[in-house]
C-alpha cells in the first residue's frame, strides 16, 4: 500500500469508519487526487462569491460551477427536513411568538424533530442548497451541460471534505459532459460535405 493511500485510510478510520469503507474512501480520494493533477483542476472563487473551476480535457474546454440553489429549500428542504406553518399538528416545534410568522415547524422525521428544527432554521446561514453544472465546449461552442441541484453546502463540514466531495462530483459530470459532446460532435460533423 502506498503512503498516500495509507494516510487516507488511516485519516478515514480516525473517523470511526469500518475498514472496508475506509479503504474504499481512500482509494477513490487518491484516484481523485491523481485526476486533479493530471488535469489541473482547481476551484476558484468568482467575484459573485460562487466557485468554478475551468481545464482542458480531450479537446474540450470544460467548465465547472457552484451556484446557489434559490429554489432548493422548497424543491429539497421540505421533503427533507420540514416545513414551517401556522396550524399545530401532532409533533410540531414551536417557532417564533408574532402572528405574522409561521409558529410552527414539521419535521419529516418526528423522533428527530428538533435537529430537523435546528436545521431549518439555520438554513441560509449556516448551510444552503447548491447547485452543479458542467459545461463542455469546443472552440467557444458548448456542446453539452449537466446540472444537477440539491446539494447541501454546509459551512460546518471541514472545506477539504466539500471540495473533495464537489471534485469528485464535478469530474462524474465531467465525464458525462464530455460523452454528450463526443456525440453531439460527431453527429455534427456526420452531415457536413466532405472536404478533399
Amino acid at each position: 500500500m502506498n503512503e498516500k493511500l495509507l494516510n487516507s485510510y488511516k485519516q478515514m478510520r480516525g473517523r470511526g469508519l469500518p475498514s472496508a469503507v475506509a479503504f474504499r474512501i481512500a482509494k477513490c480520494d487518491l484516484e481523485t487526487q491523481r485526476r486533479v493533477a493530471e488535469l489541473g483542476f482547481k476551484w476558484e472563487e468568482t467575484k459573485d462569491g460562487s466557485e468554478r473551476a475551468v481545464w482542458d480535457q480531450t479537446g474540450f474546454r470544460l467548465h465547472a460551477s457552484i451556484l446557489i440553489d434559490d429554489d432548493g429549500w422548497w424543491t429539497r428542504g421540505v421533503e427533507d427536513i420540514g416545513r414551517f406553518d401556522d396550524r399545530w399538528e401532532p409533533g410540531a416545534v414551536r417557532h417564533g411568538n408574532s402572528p405574522r410568522e409561521c409558529r410552527w415547524f414539521h419535521p419529516v422525521d418526528p423522533f428527530n424533530r428538533h435537529w430537523c428544527y435546528r436545521r431549518a432554521v439555520s438554513y441560509g446561514r449556516d448551510w444552503w442548497y447548491v447547485g452543479l453544472i458542467v459545461q463542455a465546449s469546443r472552440h467557444g461552442v458548448k456542446l453539452a451541460e449537466k446540472p444537477v441541484c440539491g446539494y447541501e453546502y454546509d459551512l460546518e463540514e471541514p472545506a477539504s471534505d466539500r471540495e473533495i466531495f464537489f471534485t469528485e462530483e464535478a469530474l462524474a459530470l465531467a465525464d458525462e459532459a464530455l460523452a454528450e459532446a463526443r456525440a453531439k460532435l460527431k453527429a455534427l460533423c456526420a452531415d457536413m460535405p466532405c472536404t478533399s
